[in-house]
């Protein structure tokens, strides 16, 4: 449900994933949220590992790291966030 996390201030997401065949159209490990206050740790099309929060303030946070995730392997991933940053 989408408010979930609507009262966190500090929140961890964590797991074990295995993407398998083609990363497709951006699958997502999790996803919370709308717009307004998001929160999401996907893969791109091109296997860049991809993280969104949506800050307090309603800025959207995004982070990208390339070459941490490869089809048919397992990867932990793992997404922090809070007020401290």
């Amino acid at each position: 449900p989408p408010e979930a996390m609507a009262r966190l201030t500090d929140a961890t997401v964590e797991g074990w994933v295995k993407w398998t065949g083609s990363f497709g159209t951006n699958p997502r490990f999790f996803d919370f949220g709308d717009l307004k206050a998001e929160i999401y740790l996907d893969v791109t099309t091109s296997g860049t590992l991809k993280a969104l929060a949506t800050g307090a303030d309603g800025v959207r946070h995004r982070v990208e790291a390339d070459g941490l995730v490869t089809l048919d392997q397992w990867c932990h991933v793992a997404l922090v966030t809070g007020s401290g940053g």
